[in-house]
């Protein structure tokens, strides 16, 4: 009896402690989840802000990645993918981000702090633009739906709901009054940002449209499609003053120069073109680096510094600065981390800033290996003094 006794109390003490062991691991799994924002809960939705704080910019580099870099002056972590659009404030205060992750972020441009994480968006966020005060935001997803949002509060004041797959485009007109939306059916129209009602409809033949662009002078709306025709419209009375059909390959990216009398386009059978934004004259062609393997990119991103002297194009894992009037190469980028999608020169044109993990074509549904926003001394890469006055365009 008394062996009995002991056996029974022998295999109670071992379940006990396989029954506390199994307590532990699942604390810890719980927490790991919880803490970690690449976790399973939050692997198809924007992890909630606290989750999401941005990490030191002097936090010690992982193994294998690209040399110390030491262009690059600020790091901003936190995006759960790819980084797909980023803007300045008007002022260079602040850096909007829109990301695949379904949010759109807003982070202090000289620390790096995250003021707010905008959440709301069901889909892929494909942009985001500061209205000309630089008191709201405006943002676009891929599931139908545009938001603006409140700078100092992180409040979102209004939501449009055309009925569409997807808008790739969205900004705010010259007025702050209205807001232009590019449809991915080609619809294009301008709605009034209070009133939450659709203005005016500009007729647009070209299904599908990939870019656009409004002049900064809000005289122009350009648009580019993914079976490459660009088209050009007077904003106010909605008439077509170009129209361009010039091959298949798609219209990438789409950026008026500071000045709205050029419009640079990138994709075009991977080449990057200038046009005189007033008479649709081509101005300047150049193709596209090639990768290792000999293929040519699509320039996902394109950026124009605020005195018009670079071009900032995004090739592949790279970014090239070329000379605006000549088209010269003047310095590359090199190894970012994943695929750029996203560039965005800062007000005082001292920054080229880079976000990583972009979807294109054929990865359009696997997640980003590097969701990370990257500023970059010019200075660095541009051994010339940095021009007060804007370069002339190309001659016409």
């Amino acid at each position: 009896m008394a062996t009995a006794s002991r056996s029974r109390l022998s295999k109670l003490l071992i379940a006990g402690i396989a029954v506390a062991g199994c307590l532990v691991l699942a604390t810890i799994s719980i927490r790991y989840f919880l803490t970690d924002t690449r976790g399973f809960f939050f692997s198809d939705h924007a992890a909630p802000a606290e989750f999401a704080a941005p990490s030191s910019p002097e936090k010690p580099r992982e193994p294998g990645r690209p040399d110390a870099r030491d262009e690059v002056v600020l790091e901003l972590d936190g995006h759960l993918d790819g980084v797909r659009w980023l803007c300045f404030s008007p002022d260079g205060l602040l850096l909007a981000s829109a990301s695949n992750d379904h949010s759109v972020r807003l982070w202090d441009a000289k620390t790096g702090r995250l003021i707010h994480a905008f959440m709301g968006h069901t889909g892929r966020v494909s942009c985001v633009n500061f209205s000309p005060d630089g008191r709201r935001i405006i943002s676009a997803d891929e599931d139908y739906t545009t938001r603006i949002w409140d700078v100092r509060t992180g409040e979102q004041l209004a939501q449009f709901d055309p009925e569409c797959l997807s808008i790739p485009f969205a900004a705010f007109m010259p007025d702050g009054k209205q807001v232009l939306l590019a449809q991915h059916t080609g619809d294009l129209a301008i709605w009034d940002a209070a009133q939450e009602s659709k203005v005016k409809q500009i007729e647009n033949r070209e299904y599908h449209v990939h870019s656009a662009a409004i002049s900064p002078d809000g005289s122009r709306i350009a648009v580019g499609g993914c079976f490459g025709a660009l088209m050009l419209w007077d904003a106010t009375t909605g008439r077509v003053l170009l129209e361009q059909a010039l091959d298949k390959s798609g219209v990438a990216s789409l950026q008026f120069t500071p000045d709205s009398s050029c419009l640079v386009g990138t994709g075009f059978k991977q080449r990057l073109r200038i046009w005189d934004a007033r008479s649709g004259k081509t101005l300047l062609e150049l193709p596209m680096g090639e990768n290792k393997q000999g293929e040519r990119g699509w320039g996902w991103a394109i950026a124009i510094s605020p005195d018009q002297s670079l071009i900032a194009v995004a090739d592949w894992d790279s970014v090239r600065l070329l000379d605006f009037k000549t088209g010269k190469d003047l310095a590359i980028i090199e190894k970012i981390g994943d695929m750029v999608h996203a560039l965005a020169f800062s007000p005082d044109g001292r920054f080229l800033v880079t976000g990583g993990g972009g979807i294109h074509e054929l990865d359009s549904y696997l997640p980003s290996r590097d969701n990370t926003i990257r500023f970059w001394d010019i200075a660095q890469f541009v051994d010339r003094p940095w021009k007060s006055e804007r370069a002339p365009a190309p001659a016409r």
